[in-house]
């Protein structure tokens, strides 16, 4: 339970954190092998649909996780009517082959860090955060702890199955954020994002831009959002390419330009004993080039969606089920090329139990199946294998 600090009745102070800790298991499959029909957007050429040579291999791995979790500082203060603060969040994370105060040091980074202003109007933020697209969709994550962890869905509720050069994901937090929320009319609230002049290292790369917008319409019981989102020069296919081959379907990233957009519907109820959510998104690449070759990658687009449930069958005991999907799409290459999606696509099943002693400690058991077709790569999974992960571990939050 956060304890609010106050200074002179009109600021308050306030550290939060939650951290979930686990040893995790991930097992792989055999990956696809060549002769393997795999599509144009599985061997990324216009010469071919067949993979020459076998999928690379991965090897199994365990070890410990910490996922997203994070220490944050927040404050706030009143000026009449209206409100101003910041939220600052650090990922926390003692993996790694120092000492586990050695790991912190050199793990902790920034999750969250934005400054806010309140009003009657609606809040301003203005710095490292959520687009609203992620934010107002996927109402009720697995058991609190799916962030960055093995049953997020977001991996292919939000991403492609093909690997490129550039980003693909529509869950992102990136820097130089400007998020509006506006005051709730009659349960219903419009938001928006915009992104600009991302730092070499977050999603998209610099100069790419983000714009997002969405509404939303909650009460008790009910919640529903319709969301969309734009990135502007994220180059998906091609970021970084130089003087492709003439057999390749990434463009020259010199002379090429991008507009990717998704849309999603987010739909959930809410009861005393379960919560239910379903999300249904539209994915959409495309790239433009002044290069005027043929066979090179113009468009690319997909449905994914998926449905999560928990019930908490004693006070003190939750289960919990995910499953998500990607659609093979479709897609579209310059001068009239043939362009398949062949084995593309993919779906992922996980499932999870949370035990709760205390209102602020949990222990829990969570196992994901991610099924690659021959021609994806969601996840950490090699080109056309089956990741299946498991992990057990502990939930705390203040």
């Amino acid at each position: 339970m956060p304890i609010p600090v106050c200074l002179a009745n009109e600021s308050s102070f306030e550290f939060y954190g939650k951290v979930y800790p686990e040893w995790r298991i991930d097992k792989y499959s055999q990956a696809s092998l060549s002769g393997t029909n795999v599509g144009t957007m599985g061997t990324l050429k216009n010469n071919t649909q067949t993979l020459a040579n076998n999928a690379s291999t991965k090897e199994n791995s365990s070890d410990w996780a910490w996922s997203n979790s994070y220490i944050g500082l927040k404050s706030q203060s009143y000026y009449k009517t209206i409100k101003f603060g910041f939220d600052y969040q650090l990922i926390t994370d003692t993996a790694g082959n120092e000492s586990a105060l050695g790991n912190l040091k050199n793990n902790l980074d920034t999750r969250d860090a934005f400054l806010f202003i309140e009003s009657h109007y609606g809040k301003f933020s203005f710095g490292k955060m959520d687009s609203i697209y992620k934010d107002w969709g996927d109402k009720y994550p697995m058991l609190g702890i799916s962030s960055g962890n093995l049953v997020s869905t977001a991996k292919i509720l939000s991403n492609a199955a093909w690997k490129g050069n550039g980003d693909r994901s529509f869950h992102n937090r990136r820097n130089n954020t400007i998020t509006y929320s506006s005051s709730q009319f009659n349960q219903f609230e419009i938001g928006a994002s915009y992104s600009f002049n991302e730092g070499t290292s977050g999603p998209g790369g610099p100069g790419t831009e983000l714009a997002a917008i969405a509404t939303r319409w909650s009460n008790d019981t009910w919640y529903i959002a319709l969301a969309h989102e734009i990135h502007y020069d994220w180059l998906p296919l091609s970021q970084f390419e130089i003087d492709p081959s003439l057999y390749s379907i990434k463009n020259d990233s010199r002379n090429t330009s991008s507009r990717d957009s998704a849309t999603r519907l987010s739909l959930a109820m809410r009861k005393p004993i379960y919560k239910i959510a379903i999300d249904v998104a539209k994915l959409r690449y495309s790239e433009s080039s002044n290069s005027n070759l043929d066979g090179k990658f113009i468009r690319f687009q997909n449905y994914a969606t998926q449905f999560s449930f928990e019930y908490k069958v004693i006070d003190n005991l939750i289960l919990a089920y995910n499953f998500a999907f990607g659609s093979p799409g479709s897609c579209m290459l310059t001068g009239g090329g043939n362009c398949t999606t062949t084995n593309l696509g993919g779906y992922q099943n996980s499932f999870g139990t949370m035990y709760q002693p205390t209102k602020n400690l949990s222990v829990f058991f969570i196992a994901s199946e991610i099924k690659n077709k021959e021609a994806s790569r969601y996840a950490s999974a090699p080109q056309g294998s089956t990741m299946n992960s498991y992990a057990t571990g502990i939930k705390a939050q203040f």
